[in-house]
């Protein structure tokens, strides 16, 4: 009887520096910690070559990416983007002749319709007062039988977001000039509607 009294006594206080020898709690998760892979989005007035940015870029129609740019020959080609911009937004682009583009700031077509006469010309396709995040979509208007075209460089204060998504449905037109916005904005048989300027 002794032994088992002894025995169960033992088996208590075993039982109890057992169960007051780890008095630290588990060490807790460190949520707060920042992810080191997210990378760091820099505020910086930057030139970019559009040829190599493409994956930064929506293209718009049958475009193709050359040495000199993303060539935009069609009617309604051209390329769409996403960023945070501060001030002005400037593209630098080359046609062989008179051409005409429009902008789109977060969906909203804008009045004034860009002309280049010939060449190598930088226009100022936007300016924000106010740094934020916009979506800008170039189009060309000019059919390609009247102008060739080359969009060069993009250059603004901020920094780029995702791409905009691609449309999981395209559909092309085969058509005549008509088909190109050949003498759209012509009213009242007004003179030349195959011009530069009555394309859209």
């Amino acid at each position: 009887m002794k032994r088992i009294l002894a025995f169960l006594l033992l088996l208590v206080m075993c039982l109890s520096f057992f169960a007051c020898g780890n008095t630290e709690e588990p060490p807790v998760p460190d949520t707060e910690k920042e992810d080191d892979n997210v990378e760091e989005k820099v505020i910086e007035d930057k030139t970019y070559e559009l040829k190599d940015i493409t994956d930064s870029l929506k293209l718009h129609g049958r475009t193709t990416v050359t040495s000199a740019g993303i060539a935009c020959d069609h009617s309604a080609t051209g390329i769409e983007f996403s960023a945070y911009m501060e001030g002005k937004v400037k593209l630098s682009v080359f046609v062989s002749s008179n051409t005409y583009f429009t902008v789109y700031i977060d969906g909203v077509r804008q009045e004034k319709r860009f002309n280049v006469k010939k060449g190598t010309v930088t226009l100022t396709i936007a300016n924000f007062k106010e740094g934020g995040v916009h979506n800008i979509r170039v189009l060309k208007q000019t059919e390609s039988a009247n102008s060739l075209s080359v969009l060069k460089t993009l250059s603004f204060k901020g920094y780029f977001e995702e791409a905009p998504a691609k449309k999981d449905l395209f559909i092309e037109f085969l058509g005549d000039s008509i088909t190109s916005g050949y003498g759209n904005p012509c009213a009242n048989g007004a003179a030349d509607p195959g011009s530069a300027l009555n394309q859209d």
